[in-house]
């Protein structure tokens, strides 16, 4: 048994015995530190030790949550569970519902105060109720508040959109069952934890709709198909620190995780097509580890740049040939932020985790099985013009639109189901879970164990959390 198993077993340990004394607390404290070393592990997509501990919870906490009060018709909750401004999902359903509530309430956390302009502006040209969840809160008192909030404003519907572990805000939707409430799952290829928080669970493609029925095990009539839409806003183009001029630009971006694997696939592609084609010149916008960056900006010098995640990323994308995608992650909003900006999204597929971003994807010719493949038919791109803008014509009419979006939300709402059909793929998750376990580290178990939140569990894991510490003091 290595370390992080250890851990993990402790931590079972603790859990069960906080139950049984009704320690709450610590209880939820364990299912966080849990749930988030599954969903970095990515070996299961569920966990039935963890939902049966939660069912305890709430049987024993029945008394939070009345579920007697009177819903108010078209007023609409939405619980941001991680509170990004622009990127992701948020705003894209808040705009969606707004269109057909004629309230919002909008929940999220106290930290993110005055660092969501586009959300809090949007929400307060529409008279949107916004609530912050104070940071010095323990599990169960977040639960509470997000109860109390609930019962507040009494709403004939509820989205919950948040992170995978966050065992306070499912709980708070698993005891508040008396609005219709809906998952928006933006985590389809991992571990998530909130089996019965909530009784519609929408998913954004095939792939997730497949992995949510016959891994999960969720009823189909509870699952909902719908795609998102990338959001597009003006931002003024910063430039570059490095001259385009007469030169070909590969981009890619996001976290340098993504582009992490045992193969160096990623690498591999660049570095044959810089090696290949003379003109061209390949730009890295994301954080991370910038090993691999770094050698190949040795190796070709001049030719290779990287810099912190843009703002600006879409001009950037403009500006580029075609975009190149990370893998074996890939990044499934760049994927539509490419064809939005008309450029071919090139992406090496890592078995189905990869698909399902575009609509009508067999024709547009940008994924690729074999990585020669994909080199040769890029290297084929670059030196023909005539050829790239041929392929570029496949990637039309393959992306939602706000309008289409905004309507299949208002139906949702309004007869609890959708109008979109699916098919389910065939998925082999044997490679991911691979790749996944490949990446996962003791630096992870430590990251899921000592959190400010995660308190209680302090006097169990002292040397983890003083770990913690000397870690963000560097």
């Amino acid at each position: 048994m290595n370390k992080a198993q250890k851990i993990e077993q402790k931590l079972k340990v603790i859990l069960e015995n906080s139950l049984d004394k009704q320690d709450y607390n610590l209880s939820m404290s364990c299912i966080t530190a849990l749930a988030q070393i599954y969903y970095e592990k990515n070996q299961e997509y569920i966990s039935d030790y963890l939902e049966k501990a939660l069912e305890q919870i709430k049987r024993g906490n029945l008394d939070k949550c009345c579920n007697e009060y009177l819903c108010k018709n078209k007023v609409i909750l939405l619980y941001d569970g991680m509170g990004q401004d622009t990127r992701g999902l948020a705003l894209t359903y808040l705009e969606a519902i707004n269109s057909y509530a004629d309230r919002i309430v909008y929940v999220t956390n106290e930290r993110v105060k005055n660092r969501q302009p586009m959300i809090i502006s949007f929400l307060e040209k529409n008279n949107a109720i916004i609530e912050y969840v104070s940071e010095s809160l323990s599990h169960m008192e977040r639960t509470t508040r997000i109860i109390s909030i609930i019962e507040e404003y009494a709403p004939s519907d509820t989205f919950m959109y948040t992170l995978p572990y966050d065992a306070s805000g499912i709980l708070a939707f698993m005891l508040a069952e008396k609005p219709t409430r809906y998952q928006i799952d933006f985590t389809d290829h991992a571990f998530w934890l909130g089996l019965n928080a909530f009784d519609y669970c929408i998913e954004f493609r095939e792939y997730g709709v497949t992995i949510a029925t016959e891994f999960r095990k969720i009823e189909e009539d509870k699952i909902l198909y719908l795609p998102f839409y990338p959001r597009i806003t003006e931002t003024e183009f910063k430039g570059f620190d490095f001259d385009i001029a007469d030169k070909k630009l590969i981009f890619s971006g996001g976290a340098l995780y993504k582009t992490y694997s045992e193969d160096r696939l990623y690498y591999k592609i660049v570095d044959s097509i810089l090696d290949s084609v003379e003109d061209v010149v390949f730009y890295y916008a994301g954080s991370g580890n910038t090993a691999e960056i770094s050698k190949l900006m040795r190796t070709y010098p001049g030719r290779v740049f990287y810099s912190e995640e843009r703002v600006d990323f879409f001009e950037v994308i403009k500006r580029s040939v075609i975009y190149l995608n990370t893998y074996p992650l890939l990044g499934g909003l760049m994927t539509q932020y490419a064809v939005a900006a008309g450029k071919l999204p090139i992406t090496l597929l890592h078995d189905q985790d990869g698909s399902g971003f575009l609509l009508n994807e067999e024709k547009t010719g940008v994924f690729y099985s074999e990585y020669s493949l994909l080199v040769e038919d890029v290297k084929k791109m670059l030196v023909d013009e005539k050829y790239l803008k041929e392929k570029e014509l496949n990637i039309s009419d393959c992306l939602m639109t706000k309008s289409k979006f905004e309507n299949e939300i208002a139906y949702i709402l309004e007869n609890k189901k959708g109008t979109l059909s699916y098919t389910k793929i065939d998925i082999d998750v044997k490679r991911l879970h691979e790749e996944y376990l490949t990446r996962f580290s003791n630096e992870k178990v430590v990251d899921a164990v000592a959190k400010i939140r995660n308190k209680p569990l302090l006097r169990y894991f002292p040397i983890l959390f003083i770990k913690q510490i000397i870690r963000r003091l560097k």
